[in-house]
C-alpha cells in the first residue's frame, strides 16, 4: 500500500514490502493463542476468537455490524451448515489462503456470499461453475 506524501531530497523513503505479511502472521498467532481477541464467534456450540479489525477489514459484514457495537469482547452467533466451512472462511481472512474442495465449495459460497468476501466468492463460484 503506497502512501503519497513529498519526500524531501536529502530523504530516502523505506518501503517494507513484507510488512502486512508479518503483521497479518503475527494477528493469526495472537488468534490462535486467543491474545487480544476482541470477538468470540459461535459456531454450531464452537467459540472461535478473533479480532474485530480483521474481520471488519475483510468482510463489509462484519464492519457493519461491529462498528454499532462497542461490547469489549463481542459475542456473535453464526449460522452455518458446516463448521470446517467456516474455520476455512476465517482462516482465509487472516491468511488469504483456502483450500476449496468438492465437501466445501457449496458453503464456502454461501458464507463468502452472506459475509460479502467478494475475491473468495468470484474464486469459489469460478471453481463450481469451471470458469
Amino acid at each position: 500500500m503506497a502512501v503519497n506524501t513529498i519526500i524531501p531530497a536529502s530523504a530516502m523513503n523505506f518501503t517494507e514490502n513484507q510488512q502486512a505479511c508479518i503483521v497479518l502472521e503475527k494477528l493469526w498467532s495472537q488468534r490462535e493463542a486467543g491474545r487480544f481477541c476482541d470477538v468470540v464467534l459461535h459456531v454450531q456450540g464452537q467459540k472461535f476468537q478473533a479480532h474485530r479489525n480483521v474481520l471488519a477489514a475483510c468482510s463489509p459484514y462484519f464492519d457493519s455490524v461491529l462498528k454499532t457495537h462497542k461490547v469489549i469482547k463481542e459475542q456473535l452467533t453464526i449460522t452455518c451448515q458446516n463448521l470446517d466451512a467456516f474455520q476455512l472462511l476465517l482462516n482465509y481472512m487472516y491468511t488469504g489462503a483456502v483450500v476449496i474442495d468438492k465437501s466445501n465449495v457449496s458453503e464456502l459460497l454461501r458464507l463468502a456470499n452472506h459475509f460479502l468476501v467478494i475475491k473468495l466468492k468470484i474464486t469459489v463460484l469460478n471453481i463450481w461453475t469451471g470458469t
